[in-house]
């Protein structure tokens, strides 16, 4: 049985061999086959990628939930803080607390704006004037705020840090309220106007204009401020800073080729105006009143375009150049200076003049009249202008209409004043003689002063002319005049005057310049 036994058994291994064969070739080689069964690495990619889109997708939009929530929360605070915000009718806190209303369409919620995002892009709350309290600090939160306009109110407080701080904040206006603290450093890059006139402010000014190089309109005027002003933005056009504490030389002005308006009056800015003011080839409005510069009016002062001339209350000395003013020239207020000499006849020919201020100098010489149809305002009082009133002024100035010549010299008659235009006349402490002229006699002129001189006045006649000069003192030759002393203002004083300075007036005079004047005329004189 050996033999056969054996046989058995190398059968049994054959055939179990020839199984495993069949079997092993029936199994795809992976690392060969090109129609392996796992999917390409471009489907596996594209999965992925779609998955991450839709957790961006998600994460943005649980970003946006929470950040328009936040803006809702900061709005609730303004509403809270400034209660009751006339123009949000109802609680906006109660109403929206997630999301600002920015899809709202009815005037329930007049004032803000939203941007296509749907987030706050402006708050304009300019016409309510009726709202006390606080700018809260999560204002700025409002990443997205273009513009805060909040004047006209009763806002106190201080200027939040973080407002200071919003990168898309274009206009702030918060001019007219009582806010109070120190400027606060803005470092808003996007800034293109800075409004917080108005207020009450105080301390200085940071040197933070010039990180704002849009920057074009500066209103910082009727605050208490002080100390030097800053570096300025080259693209500025606009910067009010009057009625503060502010000092320093006016040089810093001139190198800003595209400045409008300067308005530095009722600081206490020092120095001369420097013939580099022929830079400011722009400039249409110049107020310095109130200051304390010096020196002579430089020439480019007159032969630059500015239409509006205010530098009245200042220390300027010697006489006037001999140019003409630009023809765009319309208002010039010199007063209340130590100007002397006689007018050049080259600045009487200021032919679009419709405002010319000269009080308060020691001017000397004929009346000048500007040969300017438009002018309807001249004040040349309490100067040393002798000789008669010219025949020819309202011919040259037909439209004239308020007048103040008083405290000078003057002598003759005043019938070239005849005119129905008239409705303000001052012509007190003069030598002026004869008969009133008729639509003076007649009461048709308004604001009539004719005291201190030696007309012969009708007692009809609603002037101020009864307390006359003694006879002995109305024709006295021309070498026994004597400079008349000023008469003080009266109360009733010529209405269009008040606007000489921006935001001051030229009857506000200033004692230690008008003594001066005196001591310097009394001096010329003798």
């Amino acid at each position: 049985m050996g033999p056969l036994v054996l046989l058995a058994l190398i059968s049994i291994i054959t055939l179990d061999s020839a199984k495993t064969t069949s079997v092993s070739d029936t199994i795809p080689d992976t690392t060969t086959s090109s129609t392996s069964s796992e999917p390409p690495s471009s489907s596996i990619a594209s999965k992925d990628t779609a998955s991450d889109n839709d957790a961006s997708s998600y994460d943005d939009e649980q970003s946006d939930m929470m950040w328009k929530k936040v803006e809702a929360e900061a709005l609730c605070d303004l509403y809270r803080s400034l209660m009751p915000v006339a123009a949000w009718t109802v609680d906006i806190c109660v109403e929206f607390p997630d999301e600002p209303p920015c899809d709202i369409v009815d005037s329930d919620f007049g004032g803000i704006t939203c941007n296509d995002l749907g987030h706050v892009w402006l708050i304009d709350l300019s016409t309510q004037a009726t709202q006390v309290g606080t700018i809260p600090a999560s204002l700025g939160n409002l990443s997205q705020l273009h513009s805060l306009s909040l004047p006209h109110n009763k806002i106190n407080g201080t200027i939040p840090a973080s407002l200071a701080v919003l990168p898309n904040l274009s206009l702030l206006d918060l001019g007219d309220n009582d806010i109070s603290g120190e400027f606060p450093y803005f470092n808003c890059t996007q800034m293109s106007s800075l409004t917080v006139s108005e207020n009450f402010l105080s301390g200085t000014v940071p040197a933070c204009f010039t990180i704002m190089p849009n920057l074009f309109s500066i209103a910082l005027y009727d605050n208490h401020l002080e100390g030097t002003l800053p570096p300025l933005p080259s693209a500025l056009h606009s910067i009010t800073v009057g009625h503060n504490n502010f000092t320093g030389s006016v040089d810093a002005f001139m190198n800003q080729p595209y400045l409008l308006t300067v308005s530095l009056d009722n600081n206490s800015f020092y120095g001369t105006l420097p013939s580099s003011l022929s830079l400011l080839t722009s400039l249409q409005t110049l107020s310095a009143s109130h200051n304390f510069l010096t020196g002579t009016l430089p020439t480019e002062l007159f032969t630059q375009k500015i239409a509006y001339m205010y530098l009245n209350h200042n220390y300027f000395s010697g006489s006037l150049p001999d140019v003409a003013p630009s023809t765009k020239t319309t208002l010039i207020n010199l007063s209340n200076n130590l100007l002397s000499g006689s007018i050049p006849q080259s600045f009487i020919n200021a032919t679009r003049l419709k405002q010319l201020y000269l009080a308060f100098n020691s001017f000397v010489g004929e009346v000048p009249v500007p040969n300017s149809p438009r002018l309807h305002t001249i004040d040349l009082s309490s100067n040393m202008f002798s000789g008669t009133i010219p025949s020819y002024t309202l011919v040259r100035c037909p439209q004239l209409s308020n007048i103040n010549m008083s405290n000078n010299l003057l002598s003759g008659t005043i019938d070239s004043l005849n005119s129905s235009y008239i409705f303000q006349l001052d012509l007190r402490n003069n030598y002026l003689t004869g008969t009133l002229p008729f639509y003076i006699s007649e009461q048709k002129v308004l604001f009539c002063f004719l005291d201190e001189n030696c007309f012969d006045c009708q007692t009809s006649t609603t002037c101020n002319c009864n307390n006359t000069r003694p006879t002995t003192q109305c024709h006295p030759s021309s070498s026994s005049l004597s400079q008349p002393s000023f008469i003080g203002i009266s109360s009733q004083e010529l209405p269009l005057s008040q606007s000489t300075s921006i935001g001051s007036s030229i009857h506000h005079y200033s004692i230690t310049a008008a003594f001066l004047v005196c001591i310097q005329g009394i001096l010329l004189f003798v």
